[in-house]
């Protein structure tokens, strides 16, 4: 295997919902926490919004969700829930005004814990950019390709992976973002 991509500030890194779900869906949250050399932690606010995942109904051609179930992450110390301090909650309150719930609490826990983050919401990058001390932000795309790059993966592996996390995940990185070209070729490589 490649050498690992380690975050900084310590080993772990904030999810918000989308990219605890897309990384759920893809079925392989431990090797991502692996490649990145962390675990992760999410807000109590982001375990009450990331209920769900698609499931793909091959014999009738249907999406029908299927429920998360954290507990396995959660019992392997690859992911914990954490509440809002006192002075989070102040932040919490200023953020949820611009973004939902989840997003709201999970930028108080990275600008007041100072760690990096994980999410795809352009308005909680932009609001979080904007702090003085802005976390490390990562995507779900730039999170795969360290995770691909980490286990080198082959182009099926990583073309399944990429398929199950958009059809799964409900995921299609936004016009703009920097990897969407290596998104677009990692799927391509299988024929669906």
């Amino acid at each position: 295997m490649s050498g690992r991509k380690s975050v900084s500030h310590g080993s772990i890194v904030l999810l918000d919902a989308c990219c605890l779900l897309n990384f759920y869906a893809a079925g392989c949250c431990e090797a991502i926490a692996e490649a990145l050399g962390c675990s992760f932690v999410i807000a109590e606010a982001v375990s009450k919004e990331a209920l769900y995942i698609l499931r793909k109904d091959t014999a009738e051609e249907s999406t029908a969700r299927e429920a998360v179930d954290l507990s396995g992450l959660i019992g392997s110390g690859i992911l914990s829930i954490v509440s809002l301090a006192e002075a989070e909650r102040t932040a919490f309150l200023a953020f949820a005004g611009q973004v939902d719930d989840g997003e709201a609490a999970t930028c108080a826990l990275a600008i007041h814990r100072r760690l990096p983050l994980a999410t795809d919401d352009r308005k909680a990058r932009r609001l979080l950019q904007a702090q003085a001390g802005a976390p490390r932000l990562y995507s779900t795309i730039e999170v795969l390709k360290i995770w691909a790059e980490y286990t080198q993966a082959n182009a099926v592996t990583l073309a399944r992976t990429l398929i199950t996390v958009r059809d799964r995940g409900n995921f299609l990185p936004p016009r703009g973002e920097p990897l969407r070209e290596w998104w677009e070729a990692g799927i391509s490589a299988l024929k669906e």
